[in-house]
Parts: C-alpha cells; structure tokens; sequence
C-alpha cells in the first residue's frame, strides 16, 4: 500500500482541525477519484447508550464529502444541503472508515456522496450533499 497523501486541514476546524480539542480531528487522504478518512467516535460523541449521536455521523460525513468535492473542484466550498440516510447503528467503541467524492456539478453547484463503514464493511450511513464554491465577496461574508 502506497503512502497517504493527506488534504490540507484547517487548524481550528470542528471536522479537520488538530487544534480544535472537542473537534473529530479527521485527516482525509487521497484515494481513488475521492477522499477516505478514519474515524474513532471517542465517550463524548455518544448520543445514548453506547450509539454515536447522529448528528456527529452528519458532521463526518459533511467534512469528507465537502473535502472530496473541494480537492476535486479546486476550490474553497460551502455546503449548501445535506442529506443523511442512516443505515446502522454507529458504536462509540468501533472504528469506522468514510469514502466520499465528486460526483456532478449543476451550474455553480458541486454534488458529492459518502458513506461510513465499520471493520466488516456494514454501511452505517450515507450521505449527498451539495456546495458552492466561496469566492470573491462570498468567501469574504462566509469566512469573516
């Protein structure tokens, strides 16, 4: 297995960043015509018993499918919508691995998919969403 080459990470990011301590400090790698991540859901992700609160499964699957479309679209996004299907149930003890990409774009709009799997390969969930690239004034109001 070749060596990942990791995305560029923002150090504050709630999805990506190492300096954000409640942060799910996600590290996507190139692979294929997409993104993969590895994630561990640590005791404060729990939403009730030993099962990951959905919408930390939300906000997985939206940092990687909005860094597999950025990296494939060479720009700076914003998501615009989200859609989740949750499929099974995602354990706080488990490991999980999450592929995304680049699927179309519609005009102005990028579109990608993911899904999280555990160990033996059951699909937790799925995801599509769809962004818009930040640009000139947009990037300005949206970052601040």
């Amino acid at each position: 297995m070749s060596e990942r080459q990791y995305t560029h990470t923002t150090k504050g990011c709630y999805g990506c960043g190492d300096e954000n301590e409640q942060g799910l400090r996600l590290k996507p790698w190139l692979e294929g015509d997409g993104l993969c991540a590895e994630f561990t859901p640590q005791a404060f992700h729990r939403g009730f018993s030993k099962v990951v609160h959905g919408g930390v499964i939300a906000a997985v699957l939206d940092e990687v499918i909005t860094s597999a479309v950025a990296v494939a679209s060479n720009a700076l996004l914003a998501t615009v919508s989200l859609h989740v299907d949750f499929k099974a149930p995602m354990l706080v003890a488990g490991e999980y691995t999450v592929r995304a990409r680049r699927v179309a774009d519609e005009g102005n709009v990028r579109a990608g998919e993911g899904e999280i799997v555990d160990g033996r390969g059951t699909i937790i969930a799925r995801g599509r969403g769809k962004f818009v690239p930040l640009g000139g004034e947009l990037a300005k109001k949206f970052l601040g």
